[in-house]
């Protein structure tokens, strides 16, 4: 047996394939696409070339089905992923994860980066997404004021919920576009005087829309105590601004029709509010008339002339006992005048006086109990007649009187049609007098 270890090419190739893996990270290259080739199976097999060397790579299917250009010969692309080794060939190749034009590829490259790195601080986070007022009374428009955006915007808001704008111009692409837009955000951020901000633009080029991916702005987006909508570029079209804020617009358009109501929707809902509240009243009406109905019905078997009369009979037995009161008073009175008479001879000189003052006092305590007697007969009458007010206001005789009658029956009211037979006599009572009425038919 030999004293040195054997290995097959299998094990050679993958301990390459681990070396290269674990020691390469994941990277960007630059080159010319040659040998391009589309499998029926989806996967894209191509070389990329400088002028010096050629790197043999793939890219697989669920890689590069959101491809949004169509790569050929020659064109200059940037490639993201990493190196491996396809260990039954024995050759090494860059796996594709993703694929930009060369153009266009380096500006997608700093927006992933900056978005990654954006994202990890919590930037985007939906826990700092403030939420956008239901009825706004005045919003803020940062945009360029000779823009198609802004008129976009003022003709959605005064069709739809007339409030007042106040612009702050920007420039929205070019060297002084991004100093612009951030000075008129920390404008809004320093006088915080609007209900909503849209920071907008229209449509444009990757390159034209790169200005509202500046991490500066985006912090500035961030530190804004207003509600921001976002309504850049067009549908397809994002940017840190759209991530960022607390409400994405994918058009200027939408931006202001998502920070204001629709009014004819809201006079749709405020009729419907009406007729509901309107519903509700007359069932909240019909009840209490309902429960009128029943306590004048309850107050009707009350027999309140009855009572009526019971108190009548109460406040004649207090004149009664008011009046023998007064005679009392009169029989001392006399009493007292006779013994005067009598002690008037052998007592003149002493007793005069005496008497005068007895006759002084009992003189005002029957002033007094007249008085009392008075005031006390005035308001027992006085309250008589507020019952006798009141029970007449809502008697049998007072409703009589408006045109009603009621029907009875050996003395007993008949309150349902069903109690009555056929062949039966009645009695129908009206205000001025009752007659008598045989049923010969009922419903």
């Amino acid at each position: 047996m030999a004293d040195f270890d054997i290995f097959s090419v299998q094990e050679i190739n993958n301990h390459i394939k681990n070396i290269l893996e674990n020691s390469i990270p994941d990277l960007y290259v630059e080159g010319e696409i040659t040998n391009f080739t589309r499998h029926t199976s989806g996967h894209i097999y191509f070389s990329l070339k400088d002028d010096f060397s050629t790197l043999r790579c793939v890219f697989f299917r669920q890689n590069n089905y959101s491809l949004d250009f169509y790569p050929k010969n020659g064109d200059k692309i940037i490639i993201f992923g990493n190196i491996t080794l396809y260990v039954k060939g024995g050759s090494y190749q860059f796996n594709v994860k993703k694929m930009f034009s060369s153009g266009k590829g380096l500006l997608q490259i700093k927006f992933e980066q900056l978005k990654a790195k954006l994202d990890a601080e919590g930037l985007f986070s939906n826990i700092y997404k403030k939420a956008i007022p239901q009825f706004p009374q005045k919003i803020g428009v940062i945009t360029s004021a000779t823009g198609a955006a802004l008129q976009d915007i003022k003709n959605v808001i005064f069709r739809r919920y007339p409030i007042k704008l106040i612009l702050y111009p920007a420039s929205v692409q070019g060297d002084q576009a991004i100093p612009e837009l951030i000075q008129a955000v920390n404008y809004f951020t320093h006088n915080p005087c609007v209900d909503i901000l849209i920071i907008s633009r229209g449509g444009g080029s990757q390159e034209d829309l790169f200005c509202f991916n500046d991490e500066n702005l985006v912090r500035a987006i961030f530190a804004c105590p207003l509600p921001v909508i976002s309504g850049v570029g067009h549908e397809i079209d994002f940017t840190l601004t759209d991530f960022v804020s607390d409400l994405r617009a994918p058009t200027p358009s939408a931006a202001a029709e998502l920070a204001v109501p629709d009014r004819s929707q809201l006079q749709q809902s405020l009729n419907r509010i009406k007729t509901e509240l309107r519903l509700e009243l007359q069932t909240a009406l019909h009840l209490e008339k309902n429960k009128v109905n029943n306590l004048k019905q309850s107050l009707n078997d009350l027999k309140i002339e009855s009572t009526l009369n019971q108190k009548r009979l109460e406040l004649l037995e207090l004149e009664k006992r008011f009046s023998a009161i007064g005679n009392i008073t009169d029989f001392l009175h006399q009493k007292l005048n006779t013994l005067a008479d009598k002690l008037k001879y052998s007592f003149l000189s002493k007793t005069a006086l005496k008497v005068t003052s007895e006759k002084n006092r009992l003189s005002s305590y029957n002033t007094i109990m007249n008085n009392y007697l008075f005031n006390s007969l005035n308001n027992e009458k006085h309250k008589l007649a507020m019952l006798e007010s009141k029970v007449e206001a809502h008697s049998p005789m007072a409703i009589l009187k408006q045109g009603f009658a009621y029907v009875s029956q050996d003395h007993k009211i008949i309150k349902r049609a069903e109690k009555i037979k056929i062949g039966s006599t009645v009695q129908i009572r009206f205000y001025d007098g009752q007659v008598k009425a045989d049923i010969r038919d009922k419903n």
